[in-house]
C-alpha cells in the first residue's frame, strides 16, 4: 500500500510538470543592433578620459565583419574636437566575426566643459549592411559631460 501511494504521488507530480510551458530563452526575432546602456553621465576632470559607447548585436553572431554605421545627432550640444573626439574611422565601427559587441571609442577633452549643466553628445545608430536595423527603443545613446 505504501508503494502505491508513492507511485500515485509520482504520477501526479509528473503529469503536472508536463503541462508547464517550455521556457526556451532563445531570441527568435530579427537581428538588430542597440546601445547598452542608452544614457550615461561622466565628469571631465583635469586629465582626459574616455566614455566609450557599447553597441550590442541582438541575434545570432555573424561569420563576417559587420560595419555598424552611426551619426552625431544635430541636437547634440557637445562639439567634436572641443569636448570630445571619436577615434573611429569614418562614421562606423567594425563588429568582428563571431562577436556580439563593439565600442565607439569616445575620448573626452580635459577641462573642456565649464557650464554646470554640461553638454550632451547624442549618437544615433544607422542601418547596417544586410538589412540589420537598430532596435527602435535603443538606437540612440546620450552622453552627458559635466564639469
Amino acid at each position: 500500500m505504501k508503494y502505491i501511494k508513492y507511485l500515485f504521488l509520482f504520477a501526479v507530480i509528473t503529469s503536472i510538470t508536463a503541462c508547464f510551458p517550455d521556457n526556451d530563452k532563445a531570441f527568435d526575432g530579427p537581428t538588430v543592433t542597440e546601445f547598452k546602456p542608452i544614457a550615461r553621465t561622466v565628469k571631465v576632470t583635469a586629465a582626459a578620459g574616455s566614455a566609450d559607447a557599447l553597441i550590442q548585436l541582438v541575434g545570432p553572431q555573424l561569420g563576417a565583419t559587420l560595419m555598424v554605421p552611426f551619426n552625431i545627432d544635430p541636437a547634440s550640444t557637445a562639439v567634436a574636437g572641443t569636448h570630445y573626439n571619436i577615434t573611429a574611422i569614418g562614421n562606423s565601427v567594425a563588429l568582428d566575426p563571431n562577436k556580439s559587441s563593439v565600442i565607439i571609442p569616445i575620448r573626452l577633452v580635459a577641462g573642456s566643459v565649464t557650464a554646470a549643466a554640461g553638454v550632451k553628445l547624442i549618437i544615433n545608430l544607422g542601418e547596417a549592411p544586410g538589412g540589420i536595423t537598430p532596435n527602435p527603443n535603443f538606437r540612440q545613446y546620450t552622453l552627458t559631460i559635466v564639469p
